[in-house]
């Protein structure tokens, strides 16, 4: 073989070897942006940001309740002054106006739905307290 014959295939070997090199960074990029994508689903989850902070979801589901009542009650019953409102608006709400013991249902079952929720979470949540549970691999960073 001649001198340019070896240094040709010296540097295919180095660029078939770089080609190799490449693809195992990229399988590595990937799969940590798999796992970084996974941690942060984990993180930011609804069921995590409770279990984190059990005491502000419970309030923070009870303000909503009582928002969505009050908000319910004021369509249901018009202006609280008396005045009278602009017909556009009037408009707007027509097709959601329900009549005062359908509006008292609604409130009702919110009420409940709220309160079932805060209770069986606290339930889980002190159970999961006084219950033993071994760690997992994933949370032992």
């Amino acid at each position: 073989m001649t001198e340019q014959n070896k240094h040709l295939e010296s540097v295919q070997e180095r660029i078939a070897a770089l080609h190799e090199t490449i693809a195992e960074r990229e399988q590595d990029i990937r799969d940590r942006a798999r796992k970084f994508q996974s941690e942060l689903e984990q993180e930011i989850s609804p069921a995590e940001i409770v279990r984190r902070h059990p005491w502000q979801a419970v309030l923070g589901a009870l303000a909503a309740g009582l928002l969505t009542g009050r908000m319910l009650r004021s369509l249901a019953s018009g202006p609280a002054d008396g005045a009278s409102a602009e017909p556009a608006v009037h408009a707007a709400l027509a097709p959601i106006a329900l009549p005062d013991s359908a509006m008292r249902d609604i409130r009702l079952e919110l009420i409940r739905s709220a309160k079932d929720l805060g209770v069986n979470y606290l339930q889980r949540y002190i159970e999961g307290k006084f219950r033993k549970t071994p760690e997992t691999p994933s949370s032992s960073h």
